[in-house]
């Protein structure tokens, strides 16, 4: 199960009634709605063409010891086109859909390595939706498979099991946290290719579980990172905000824990007279020392300088990692060619038909990263049981 706040329902509410405050929606104009929160696009089964819809809407429980609760509700339908199959709920809920409050967008795998033109076509022409929900790939499953699995597991609404996991997780750098907004950003920008969160089962479990990133070439899915990938990614990319680093230390693995406070990162590239491309990204990290995992003795001289190195070696093995599977990929969702597209656009004119075919692959990444370490009120050394 995704863990979720108690005050779900809460927020829900508060959402619901939000409508009512805007003024653009009244009382009756909602009771001849219903409200979406969370959506599922896959394709369809047997080669048919066409695109399965399932929504997840709360419905209040009007009689017995249960009224005034909200019990989460999930509906499917299906149709030749993405916009028949969304047409269809009408027919059969017998009110049309709001879209105006979606939390969670949830892609199977077999419609993302499809393309995202369809969901992108709907959103740009639908005047009601919004760009802020945010955009999984259901890594494995179908998505429909996801929220039917989601309601089934607890009586809170899986749209807003995932969204508290989205919110909470994004600053650790471990998920990749994009929106409906920042995908069609991406999509429109020359030189970077669009890059979303993974929701996953765990293990043989049933639970599901939100980790990794799904790495695309314009609309379609072309392959996955794992979690230190991710982490790699977001290092790349300037999007850690926080999180927990283990590091090895003098020769003990993962010896040390080390929560990072902030981090940036200055984007540089050097083009040889061969053409080599080296890409130099400037990575800054604050760090404290939170845990000690193993006897070390961090109160000797120098101590500072091996925590410094150990860090910047751990966050460079993880920058490696992800720019050499997105190589592999062929996908630069880092944005190296947009750092070029701005900074060098003569060769970026040269080289953008052929760029993540050809070019990206054969770039060569040596970050440079600066590690301050924040003094810890830690004890220094560890207690020796004796």
């Amino acid at each position: 199960m995704i863990k979720h706040g108690k005050l779900m329902l809460v927020v829900i509410l508060v959402m619901m009634l939000s409508f009512v405050n805007a003024g653009c929606w009244d009382n009756k104009e909602l009771s001849e709605r219903t409200i979406v929160l969370g959506a599922g696009f896959d394709v369809l089964l047997g080669g048919e063409r066409g695109a399965l819809v399932t929504v997840e809407f709360p419905k209040f429980v009007t009689g017995g010891s249960e009224a005034g609760k909200i019990e989460p509700k999930v509906s499917s339908e299906s149709g030749p086109s993405l916009f028949q199959a969304i047409r269809h709920f009408t027919l059969h809920l017998g009110k049309k859909l709001f879209w105006g409050n979606v939390a969670v967008l949830i892609v199977g795998e077999d419609f993302a390595r499809e393309g995202l033109f369809a969901l992108v076509d709907f959103y740009v022409r639908d005047q009601e939706l919004r760009l802020s929900p945010y955009l999984l790939v259901a890594k494995g499953s179908r998505a429909t498979e996801v929220i039917n699995g989601l309601k089934g597991e607890t009586s809170t609404l899986g749209s807003q099991q995932i969204l508290a996991t989205m919110e909470g997780q994004a600053a650790t750098g471990e998920i990749r946290a994009r929106k409906v907004k920042d995908f069609l950003q991406q999509l429109n920008t020359e030189g970077i290719q669009p890059s979303l969160a993974v929701i996953e089962r765990e293990g043989g479990s049933k639970s599901y579980t939100v980790k990794g990133t799904a790495v695309f070439k314009q609309d379609q899915l072309v392959g996955w990172l794992n979690t230190k990938e991710t982490r790699g990614l977001n290092w790349l990319s300037g999007d850690i905000k926080g999180g927990l680093l283990n590091v090895d230390y003098e020769g003990k693995k993962e010896a040390l824990t080390l929560e990072i406070f902030r981090a940036s990162v200055t984007k540089k590239a050097e083009l040889s007279m061969d053409e080599e491309i080296i890409y130099q990204p400037e990575i800054s990290v604050v760090v404290n020392i939170a845990e000690l995992n193993q006897p070390v003795d961090i109160s000797a001289p120098g101590y500072l300088d091996k925590v410094k190195k150990a860090a910047a070696v751990e966050i460079e093995k993880e920058a490696q990692l992800a720019f050499k599977m997105l190589q592999q990929l062929k996908s630069d969702a880092i944005g190296v060619g947009h750092f070029f597209y701005q900074n060098n656009t003569q060769h970026w004119q040269e080289v953008k038909g052929t760029w993540d075919d050809e070019v990206f692959p054969r770039i060569k990444l040596q970050p440079k990263i600066e590690v301050t370490v924040k003094r810890s009120n830690l004890i220094l050394k560890r207690v020796q049981v004796r």
